[in-house]
């Protein structure tokens, strides 16, 4: 990932626009390539089975709209911020740059941050995310100056790794025969579905207001910290949560 968004940043300004749709149908032919070599997995048992049975887990309940805000939130960064950042005078190079920064501290996090995890919990760690979230999109809101981006962009770690290991630490606990449907509940809805209509209400939004836009971002994880506190008391009412 942290290659593809470098050399897309060179492609976009070598061929322009275009480039984008070439490398992503080649990427996507790669996954259908891959995914045909995935062993089937066993059925395991275990609680309720069934679509619904992962709604009776109030932490998962807590869960969805929690991930839904925070990783939303990041909806207009996704789908606006390569146009905002061109607008103000930034090569697509450097701007591939940005985004590869991102995805390095990203990466550092889920290699050398399972002590954070183990310390804050899932709560915590869904906390830390929405605070940096309100701090960053606060500052994308204010300012295209490049030191203060490649700062900010250290705060991806926070504002989506933090997030993910918060909630694959609730879905964790779920019962075996609940997980992998709680997984995908929580992909599907908690993050798709979310970051998929903001995103349609980012188009005008960002039509309307620019980069001030992203104050409505920052709005969205300001939301998200109680949540992250019903998350905390939800899940001390677990039997049992494995955070292996």
């Amino acid at each position: 990932y942290i290659l593809a968004a470098i050399l897309a940043g060179a492609a976009v300004q070598w061929a322009g626009p275009v480039a984008v749709i070439w490398l992503a149908a080649g990427a996507f032919l790669l996954t259908a390539l891959a995914a045909r070599g995935l062993p089937a997995m066993p059925g395991t048992g275990g609680g309720r089975t069934g679509f619904a049975a992962p709604f009776a887990d109030p932490a998962f309940r807590c869960l969805l709209p929690l991930s839904a805000l925070i990783q939303g939130s990041h909806a207009l960064y996704y789908g606006f911020s390569t146009l905002h950042w061109t607008a103000a005078g930034l090569s697509p190079s450097v701007i591939g740059l940005l985004w590869g920064e991102g995805v390095v501290v990203e990466v550092a996090l889920f290699l050398w941050g399972r002590p954070l995890a183990d310390r804050l919990g899932p709560a915590g760690l869904a906390a830390v995310a929405a605070l940096a979230g309100v701090l960053r999109w606060s500052v994308l809101a204010e300012t295209t100056w490049l030191p203060a981006l490649a700062v900010v962009q250290l705060l991806h770690a926070l504002t989506f790794g933090c997030m993910h290991l918060g909630a694959m630490r609730v879905l964790g606990g779920m019962p075996p025969g609940q997980a992998a449907t709680a997984q995908t509940l929580h992909a599907s809805l908690g993050v798709g579905l979310a970051s998929g209509l903001l995103t349609l209400g980012c188009g005008p939004l960002y039509a309307a207001f620019g980069g001030g836009g992203f104050w409505a971002m920052a709005a969205l994880c300001g939301m998200a910290l109680p949540l992250a506190v019903l998350l905390q008391a939800a899940l001390k009412r677990r039997p049992r949560l494995s955070i292996g």
